[in-house]
């Protein structure tokens, strides 16, 4: 499949690159793997391109619609170390009252994968909300434990 993709940033996280990037065609915003990529070349003649500042914009528009679940939870201060070298766009840290949260937003399809990213973070998080995320989280603490 062959995309026409403007691209905003390039990212790395857990060993994987990422870009975000405009689908030219789709007219969407999205992330991409680069390892998923098995082609990549400069097109010459593009009707149109957006400056960075449009691109932005984008993004921000994609952020508020599409990772529209909101999520918080307390970390510890180990938490807010393990946050700080490891965290997506859809994530901030926010420290109230001396405690550090995690906040941000996610989409209903990405559940599994948030639950996931929050498990690495094994007794350093405290999901406050939403509840179904709390609840994900939990049946995946009690998969790994019935493993043992």
């Amino acid at each position: 499949m062959k995309i026409e993709l403007q691209i905003y940033e390039l990212f790395y996280r857990n060993g994987i690159w990422f870009c975000s990037a405009y689908d030219m065609n789709q007219k969407m915003w999205g992330t991409y793997r680069c390892d998923y990529m098995s082609d990549c070349e400069i097109l010459e003649e593009i009707e149109h391109t957006y400056s960075m500042q449009e691109l932005k914009n984008f993004r921000e528009e994609y952020e508020k619609n599409y990772h529209k679940i909101p999520f918080r939870a307390r970390l510890t201060l180990f938490g807010k170390e393990l946050f700080l070298k490891h965290h997506y766009p859809n994530m901030v840290l926010e420290e109230q009252d001396g405690a550090a949260y995690l906040t941000g937003g996610y989409n209903e399809e990405e559940l599994g994968y948030m639950t996931h990213y929050l498990c690495s973070y094994g007794k350093h998080v405290k999901i406050e909300f939403p509840e179904e995320l709390k609840e994900s989280y939990l049946r995946q603490l009690e998969e790994i434990r019935n493993q043992y």
